[in-house]
């Protein structure tokens, strides 16, 4: 499938220097204003078998630009994919905080319950209660 001087490395084609020198020779030395006369020979060089051999670079680097694309496709694919998931997760973490906002403020209104029942001032028996000395000199 692949011209002759020429060979694939990870989906891209390479040539050797004789296929490089030909077609250099090819573009260079053909003179647009040259009359070829019917003859199938410009500058040593066949024509036809030049044409093959760049309908054929053409056809292969078709065939790669087909793969590129569908490579691309599939990415894009993917990159949508993975925006539809991020969104996804993002939406539950803002739901999971709106819960935990929640149950902190129950939290809160509890405990502020709880204090409001009970005694500002809860009475303790006066035996039990030291006073300052007392405490710092404890009789």
């Amino acid at each position: 499938m692949l011209p002759e001087h020429s060979y694939m490395i990870k989906r891209s084609v390479f040539v050797d220097e004789t296929l490089e020198n030909f077609i250099k020779t090819f573009y260079n030395d053909v003179d647009v204003n040259t009359n070829v006369n019917n003859t199938n020979n410009v500058n040593g060089v066949d024509i036809n078998i030049m044409t093959a051999n760049l309908q054929k670079i053409i056809d292969l680097q078709q065939q790669q630009l087909a793969m590129k694309d569908k490579q691309i496709d599939e990415l894009t694919t993917m990159l949508k994919q993975s925006q539809e998931q991020q969104t996804i997760l993002v939406q539950a973490l803002n739901a999971a905080q709106a819960l935990a906002a929640i149950g902190k403020q129950q939290f809160f209104l509890q405990a502020a319950e709880q204090t409001t029942e009970q005694p500002e001032n809860p009475e303790v028996p006066e035996n039990t209660k030291k006073g300052f000395f007392q405490r710092i000199f404890r009789k």
